[in-house]
């Protein structure tokens, strides 16, 4: 059995569509359904649990689930009605008053765990979450030297599909990347296998060995597994406060290990209405001489900010001729580019810390709105 040091995990989001924050509705079935800015709206998912019936006094329609839901589940969406069509927010769910155990409390904790988990979070809380925890990945042979460190077969097989050729990377690898984190416990993501479970098992496998290999790949598993639990910790800390902060890497097949954050911007509002944004933080480093930062805001009407950095002059150059196609292509989905830019050098130093808070290295720039 493996245990989890952080016994209480981030829950992910229920329904599938709201991974990228919401759930958007055109503004002409916003109409037929009668639906009013701020109004909540309820929706059941059916028998077969791959659709979710809204109801409104004036008709209904179903949403897809990507992935199966649980029979006459309910959802409650409040509505914000804006030009560009209707954003429909997945409201969280209070849970129902339960009557008192019959069975007595499970007792509390020995006070040497409670000081040995105090520990562990404190530790964790100021890890500096980069992503120099993964490189060693990329190391020719490492995943090679882990993979023969696990007796069990579906546990390699797990492994290896964690693994995406850089030429594939789409909206499909980075949603299954983000199930398959960890960020959610060891007993999500695929056929039960995520890249913390397959660590921890990786850990308990060497430890006890004497060998100078396996005591690197020891002290390289384990800072991977402090990535993944400071994740989890800071991913907590903002559910706790309604927000969504998401930090999690996308392993590579061909190159260096990448890592992406996806987080809710609730104090932050566009002009049309006060729902909140989304953000999308990406770092990429491409080769020892290119590195690549993207930063996207999408705004509840529909409208997406970007930002790209990059030290490399001809890639800043070919991506800046390209805005237009960017533009394009984001019509296709009823999006609007609000703005764009791509800047030479590298992105501005500022990182989320523990508890979401921004810091700013000496000497770094930063932008100001004003």
């Amino acid at each position: 059995m493996i245990h989890e040091v952080l016994f209480i995990t981030p829950k992910p989001v229920s329904v599938d569509q709201a991974i990228q924050g919401a759930v958007r509705l055109s503004a002409e079935l916003g109409r037929h359904l009668g639906l009013r800015n701020e109004q909540v709206v309820k929706g059941v998912v059916d028998a077969k649990g791959s659709t979710i019936l809204l109801s409104t006094d004036h008709g209904s329609y179903r949403l897809q689930l990507g992935s199966p839901g649980y029979h006459s589940a309910e959802f409650m969406f409040k509505a914000f009605v804006s030009a560009h069509g209707v954003h429909l927010r997945v409201l969280p769910l209070v849970a129902e008053k339960s009557p008192a155990p019959t069975t007595p409390p499970a007792p509390p904790p020995s006070p040497l765990l409670q000081s040995s988990l105090l520990g562990r979070v404190n530790y964790l809380q100021h890890f500096h979450t980069s992503l120099h925890s993964f490189q060693m990945l990329a190391r020719p042979g490492w995943i090679a030297a882990a993979a023969e460190q696990l007796t069990d077969k579906n546990a390699r097989n797990a492994l290896n599909q964690l693994l995406v050729s850089s030429d594939n990377i789409s909206a499909d690898a980075v949603k299954s990347a983000l199930l398959n984190s960890g960020l959610f416990g060891i007993t999500a993501g695929h056929s039960g296998w995520n890249l913390k479970k397959i660590l921890l098992l990786l850990k308990r496998n060497i430890d006890g060995t004497e060998t100078r290999s396996s005591l690197t790949l020891l002290n390289d598993i384990s800072k991977i597994i402090d990535y993944i639990e400071a994740a989890q910790l800071d991913a907590l800390l903002h559910q706790e406060k309604q927000e969504v902060m998401y930090r999690f890497p996308l392993l590579l097949s061909d190159g260096q290990p990448l890592q992406i954050v996806i987080h809710s911007n609730p104090d932050k509002t566009d002009d049309t209405d006060h729902a909140p944004h989304w953000c999308l933080d990406m770092d990429m480093p491409l080769s020892n001489q290119c590195h690549l930062w993207v930063s996207a805001v999408l705004y509840s009407s529909g409208s997406l900010d970007v930002c790209v950095w990059s030290t490399d002059e001809s890639l800043v150059n070919s991506m800046t001729a390209s805005v237009a196609v960017l533009q394009g292509n984001l019509k296709l989905f009823d999006l609007a580019l609000r703005g764009c830019k791509v800047c030479l050098g590298e992105r501005p130093s500022a990182e989320l810390a523990g508890y979401g808070k921004q810091h700013y290295h000496t000497g770094s720039s930063m932008d100001v709105i004003t």
